[in-house]
Order: structure tokens, then C-alpha cells, then sequence
């Protein structure tokens, strides 16, 4: 089963790199690797095509955003699933073979696969099993806190964070909006909540796969961004969220 991989990268040179390299280390054999760069001014659209010659790369010349760049990726992608990987992140070899393994075993409602994703700073701490949906609707990561070993079930959860996941392509054409399969409007956070939560109202189920593991550095695209920037958006993506959905 082919596997796409879409790596959205803005200004993280260094970061793209180690994410790549991890690509090229991953067990599965039919993997694509996409990467959507929004416009980077730090030479990482150089290093890609003199480093990586089998990385399909789309330059955008602009920041789009997070979930505009999954947006074109997504839809340049071939695989029957599309997974989203974070480009701050390093994934173990295993990554994409748990990922693949996983889809296959699953039933056809299954439309979204959660890997473990690690604290790289701390890596036997959870950052993340996907998405859980609290009292207020918003969306919280599952299991932040716990330790590695206390996070080796494999379970149904609510949605996934897009962090490090995987999507039917199926799931994705049927719950697709106007301007794309993420909302666009997010620009990034909540994004994959708000598809979650969509693909969940329309009958699709996510699972978190624990063998599927990304040593993840927390907020290594954000603080780009700083503090004021990340409040107001992260608190008008979840009000948005909620409206849309709840």
C-alpha cells in the first residue's frame, strides 16, 4: 500500500532536514514524501532539491498557511492514505510501516490513524495520542504528560492530531469543504480538529497506533510566530471549531 507523506515547511532549514533524513531511513518501501514549502527565505527550498532528489517538493513562494500547504499537498499526493507529519518532527524507522499495517487491519469506517508522538526535547514523555474533545469543545491532546511506557494500548479516540496522522483518501474526498480538505480559515491550529470532528459526524472512526512513533520538538514552528499571535489564533481557530461543529 503506497503511503504519501505531506511535510508543510516554513523558515525550519535545519529541522526539514532531520525530519527528511528520517524519511530515508523509514522500513516501509512505498513511500512518497511531499514537501509544501510556504515561502521560505532560509535556503530549505535549495536544500531540498540539491539534497533530496527523491522528495517531490512545491514551492509555493508564499506562507498559505498550515492547513492550506496539507490542502496542496493532499491533493498533489497519490497514496490511499495521506499522512501529515509536522517538519519539526523525526519519525523512528517504523513510522510508516505501523501506519500501513494498521490501515490495512482496520475496518472500512476507519479513516484516521494517530501515531505516539514524543517530546523530542523529553523522549519518554507524551506529547500526544490524538485528540480528545472536552466538556467545553475544545480540543485537547490525549495522554500529554504520561509516560512512553504507559502508552502502548492501541484505542479508538476521537479525532487526530495532524502533527504526525494518516488519512483515508476515501474519508477526505467525501468530507472535503469548498476551498479544501482542511479549512483553509484556520490558517494553522485546530485545523485537524475541525476535520476530525467532521469526518466523525460523518460516520468515520480514528485510532491510535502506539507502534507508529515521531519524536515531536513542541512548538518549533510556532515560536516564529510569538506569544500574542499564537493566543489569537489558537482562541478564534477553537470558537470557529466549536460554531462549525458542536
Amino acid at each position: 500500500m503506497r503511503l504519501s507523506v505531506v511535510i508543510v515547511n516554513w523558515n525550519s532549514h535545519d529541522d526539514l532536514a532531520d525530519c527528511l533524513e528520517s524519511m530515508l531511513a523509514q522500513t516501509h518501501p512505498d513511500l512518497e514524501v511531499i514537501v509544501v514549502d510556504n515561502g521560505s527565505a532560509d535556503g530549505s527550498v535549495a536544500m531540498v532539491r540539491e539534497r533530496y532528489a527523491q522528495v517531490r517538493l512545491l514551492d509555493e513562494g508564499e506562507n498559505l498557511g498550515f492547513a492550506e500547504g496539507c490542502n496542496r499537498g493532499i491533493a498533489a499526493a497519490s497514496g490511499e492514505w495521506v499522512a501529515m507529519l509536522n517538519n519539526d518532527t523525526v519519525a523512528e524507522p517504523r513510522w510508516a510501516e505501523a501506519l500501513v499495517a494498521a490501515a490495512a487491519a482496520g475496518p472500512p469506517d476507519l479513516g484516521m490513524l494517530q501515531s505516539l508522538m514524543l517530546f523530542k526535547q523529553k523522549p519518554d514523555i507524551v506529547n500526544s495520542t490524538g485528540i480528545e474533545l472536552d466538556r467545553y469543545g475544545s480540543g485537547v491532546d490525549r495522554g500529554e504528560g504520561a509516560s512512553r511506557a504507559d502508552a502502548q494500548t492501541s484505542a479508538e479516540i476521537f479525532c487526530c492530531c495532524a502533527g504526525a496522522a494518516a488519512y483515508r483518501r476515501t474519508m477526505l474526498e467525501q468530507i472535503k469543504l469548498k476551498s479544501g480538505y482542511f479549512d483553509r480559515q484556520h490558517f494553522m491550529y485546530s485545523e485537524d480538529l475541525d476535520l476530525g470532528w467532521r469526518a466523525r459526524l460523518a460516520g468515520w472512526s480514528a485510532r491510535y497506533v502506539p507502534e507508529s512513533v515521531v519524536f515531536h520538538r513542541y512548538h518549533g514552528s510556532s515560536e516564529r510566530h510569538g506569544a500574542v499571535w499564537l493566543k489569537t489564533m489558537g482562541t478564534t481557530n477553537r470558537v470557529r471549531t466549536l460554531l462549525k461543529n458542536g
